[in-house]
């Protein structure tokens, strides 16, 4: 599969909680980051159900860092009211030719306050796939 990383909205660049070593709560995974024509991206090879974990700590407080995260491959538009409308590209390519579920969430922010960017889709057959980005706030 092929996901949307974290980008620094500041500097445009990939950000650096995707250069830690990542944790694996379960199953195993091969990871790259590679460059698709519709941006950066992480590609993820994986034989079983699996759970990835970035995470780093910030010098920045809470609301820079919500501001300042956002999620490769997602283009933002916005809607009749003026709410902001963000889509992200997901690549799906399984020998069974259907992913039953994925979850992305990008969590930013700090202990009173965190901002959540979040994928997710059910019964993905192989290709492209364009999802709607929920963004929503919620105290950790």
């Amino acid at each position: 599969m092929i996901f949307p990383l974290a980008i620094d909205n500041t500097s445009g660049e990939i950000d650096q909680v995707m250069n830690v070593e990542p944790r694996f709560p379960k199953g195993s995974a091969v990871l790259e980051i590679i460059e698709t024509d519709k941006g950066p991206a992480i590609k993820i090879i994986a034989n079983e159900e699996v759970e990835i974990d970035f995470s780093k700590s910030y010098k920045e407080s809470g609301a820079e860092i919500r501001a300042n995260k956002t999620l490769s491959m997602t283009n933002q538009t916005y809607d009749e009211m003026g709410k902001t409308i963000m889509k992200s590209w997901i690549f799906v390519n399984s020998t069974a030719n259907q992913t039953q579920r994925f979850i992305i969430s990008l969590h930013a922010g700090d202990s009173d306050r965190v901002r959540v960017l979040r994928l997710s889709g059910v019964n993905v057959t192989n290709g492209w796939h364009q999802f709607t980005v929920e963004e929503g706030y919620g105290i950790s």
